[in-house]
């Protein structure tokens, strides 16, 4: 891993990187990411530590600090767009950053993106706008100023959950052109404009299918049209709503990783990382290679985030910082080492020439 810091996200490199992790890992740092990834002994990545934040850090479920306290919050998403200050944004992101320098975490579960289609939703203190243009430039900035300290961003909830009732179930139909020029428009300025790394998934589906597995939103825009690098988060599914008989599918790991989800907000490997272990290591007829291939696209771009983070600042590059006096000292025990060399191959001809002499005095 801390040879790819800083190649670009399609150099050959990264082929034999992902050539040297199992499939075992593979489904453990896909189905195992509640608020982190997990370390990989074969390439050698740290395990990293994310948690959520629309305003800054809140560290009461996973803190690091060893205080048990959250850290510093910040104001409300829409009193930052009511500032229509990007300079300032970009100012209060290098803020956060520095907070989850300070906490230990590589990425936060933020901004959220989602627009206000009424006053009354419950969420609304997450999200910026009912204007995607203005919620979209404000979070860019904000965006900018976070990464800029190695916190990758993970812009939630992706996408259309644009209410807090029944999120978790909620289907919503609507047509192309209003998903785009609306719903979609804060997150494609976060992307495009600010350079976001990752997303987290809605609870919500668009028409019937969960947002993590509409190959749609999560491959063809995020990916194909905007250039996204960074991996997909599914929201929290480590529940008994994930897990419940008539809504398992909804957070399918192998419909999500087919369509472009990265990991999962769980941490048990009996939900997702399972499906997958049994799914196509389990029953050798199945063999699933457009799965296989497409978990090791998820591994890439997880690396490749964790790779351009603040994960790697104490990486384990081995630098030489030796004193004068260390070199002097090996270079005199290695010249003593040659001396008793030559002294031991001296007096080894010296006692042959001597046994010799003896002999021939003997006869």
């Amino acid at each position: 891993m801390y040879d790819m810091i800083g190649l670009d996200y399609d150099d050959p490199k990264w082929e034999e990187l992902l050539d040297q992790i199992t499939y075992e890992e593979l489904c453990n740092l896909i189905g195992v990411g509640y608020h982190g990834t997990i370390h990989l002994d074969s390439v050698s990545k740290p395990e990293t530590h994310e948690e959520n934040g629309p305003q800054g850090f809140s560290a009461n479920l996973t803190d690091l600090t060893g205080n048990s306290i959250t850290l510093c919050a910040y104001t409300d998403e829409n009193i930052m767009a009511a500032t229509w200050n990007v300079e300032l944004m970009e100012e209060l992101g290098e803020h956060i950053g520095e907070d989850g320098l300070w906490a230990g975490y590589s990425g936060l579960y933020g901004p959220a993106m989602n627009t206000h289609r009424t006053a009354y939703a419950g969420r609304n203190f997450e999200y910026y706008s009912e204007d995607g243009f203005l919620g979209g430039k404000i979070a860019a900035a904000e965006v900018k100023g976070i990464q800029s300290k190695g916190v990758y961003v993970f812009l939630k909830h992706f996408a259309l959950n644009d209410c807090e009732t029944n999120c978790r179930a909620i289907s919503t139909f609507v047509n192309e052109q209003a998903i785009r020029e609306l719903y979609l428009q804060p997150f494609e300025h976060a992307v495009v404009d600010g350079g976001a790394y990752c997303v987290m998934n809605a609870f919500a589906r668009i028409g019937v299918i969960w947002t993590g597995a509409h190959h749609g939103l999560m491959t063809d825009v995020l990916r194909g049209e905007w250039g996204c690098r960074g991996f997909g988060v599914s929201d929290y599914t480590t529940s008994s709503y994930a897990t419940s008989a008539h809504t398992r599918g909804t957070y399918d790991g192998l419909l999500g990783v087919l369509a472009g989800t990265d990991t999962f907000d769980s941490s048990s490997t009996t939900t997702q990382a399972y499906q997958l272990l049994v799914y196509n290591a389990a029953d050798p007829a199945v063999n699933d290679v457009h799965l296989v291939n497409c978990m090791r696209q998820a591994a890439h771009r997880i690396l490749y985030t964790v790779a351009n983070s603040n994960a790697m600042n104490e990486s384990g590059v081995v630098v030489s910082n030796m004193n004068w006096w260390q070199f002097s000292l090996i270079d005199g025990i290695i010249f003593s080492a040659l001396a008793a060399l030559v002294f031991l191959a001296l007096t080894a001809a010296d006692v042959v020439k001597f046994n010799k002499s003896r002999k021939g005095g003997a006869k």
